[in-house]
């Protein structure tokens, strides 16, 4: 979330992972989760394109079905944490617990933390920011927001958004958080809803109210939108390609229809509280349950995950649905790209994975996507 510097020669002689969440959307017998690591370099040598589609092979690790559906999952150091969720089934409903996988460790083992102080439903999590995370749940309404620093192992019970409870026939989504971002320097975190907007400040721990307030133009469909600082007051995100306000974007780019999504950047006043100066980066097919991941590798790099069910692949009957005509594309997809940040976002290295699933054995969907720093024991997908 911290401002980056600019790229060097040596920065681009590295190789930067990405670590993808799978979520087992059913069928698969004994994993909640598979956690791969993917290499989104090297990308020495200017433009690199790898022909054609890889699949993605060798989880780093599994989480099994006993874990609870919908966990946060972030990154810090050389360790993956995971936190939060709900039970489809048994007493326990909601979960206040957190985990941590060490890559650098040699037992290879899913190690139980400290419990939040609130359980978390559909959690969002926001950092790094000072070496510290801020999670809450994706709506207002359980008033759960708490900050977890990874080097003590512990969690702080904060100020809560100050959302009214809604009257009867406002419903849940009154309060459910559609987009956010930090800016300012990492001194304020901004949570969008549907038509409001709540302002935290993290060095007084204090909360603002706007109403009516504009969303950042961040896609989101089945994930909570977000734009990611790439240094001042640039910011890196997606939005749907019909959404882009710029007269002059279908003549320099493709045609600009619904059916993309499309990365780029932003700039946000933060005395009104409005994002604008569009740049555009690359675009890419919005496909069927579509996610969007904008990210910030340092070094002046930026990299964007989408992935999705490919819609020109067969249609295949769902059978996790009750409607008996309900299709599915056969092949679920994952793209990832790297660009330097500058005047024209050269494309480094891009690649793409794509595996045809047997969809009535099992479905599974990218369900979190992030940069992992690690510097030694680098694995290859």
């Amino acid at each position: 979330m911290s401002p980056i510097p600019h790229s060097s020669a040596s920065s681009l002689s590295r190789s930067y992972e990405i670590c993808l969440v799978c979520e087992a959307e059913s069928g698969i017998r004994d994993s909640r989760y598979e956690v791969f690591v993917v290499d989104v370099g090297p990308c020495s040598g200017g433009g690199r394109r790898r022909r054609g589609s890889r699949v993605l092979r060798n989880p780093l690790f599994h989480i099994p079905k006993n874990y609870p559906m919908s966990m946060c999952f972030f990154a810090f150091d050389s360790s993956i944490y995971f936190a939060g969720g709900f039970f489809a089934e048994g007493d326990k409903l909601h979960s206040s617990d957190v985990y941590v996988y060490d890559t650098s460790s040699s037992d290879r083992a899913i190690k139980k933390l400290s419990s939040m102080n609130s359980t978390k439903f559909m959690p969002l999590v926001i950092g790094p920011i000072n070496d510290k995370f801020y999670v809450i749940s994706g709506s207002l309404l359980f008033r759960d927001f708490e900050r977890f620093d990874p080097k003590l192992d512990s969690w702080v019970h904060l100020s809560q958004p100050p959302v009214q409870d809604p009257v009867l026939d406002a419903g849940f989504q009154y309060a459910t958080i559609t987009a956010y971002a930090v800016v300012n320097n990492d001194r304020e975190i901004l949570l969008y809803t549907k038509d409001d907007l709540y302002s935290y400040h993290t060095d007084s721990d204090e909360w603002f109210f706007y109403a009516n307030a504009s969303i950042p133009p961040t896609y989101y469909a089945r994930q909570i939108g977000c734009v990611v600082s790439i240094g001042g007051d640039r910011y890196l995100g997606f939005k749907r390609c019909g959404d882009v306000c710029d007269p002059n974007f279908e003549s320099n780019h493709r045609r600009c229809d619904d059916d993309h999504i499309v990365l780029g950047t932003y700039r946000y006043d933060s005395s009104d509280h409005t994002w604008h100066d569009f740049q555009y980066i690359h675009d890419w097919p919005l496909q069927m349950y579509c996610h969007a991941y904008p990210m910030s590798l340092g070094d002046g790099l930026l990299a964007a995950v989408v992935s999705g069910y490919d819609r020109r692949a067969p249609l295949v009957p769902d059978d996790d649905d009750d409607d008996d005509e309900s299709m599915l594309p056969s092949t679920h997809y994952v793209s990832t790209g790297l660009f330097v940040d500058g005047p024209n976002f050269n494309p480094l290295h891009t690649c793409l994975y794509k595996e045809e699933y047997n969809m009535k054995r099992h479905r599974r969907e990218i369900s979190a996507a992030f940069p992992l720093f690690r510097w030694s024991n680098r694995l290859e997908s």
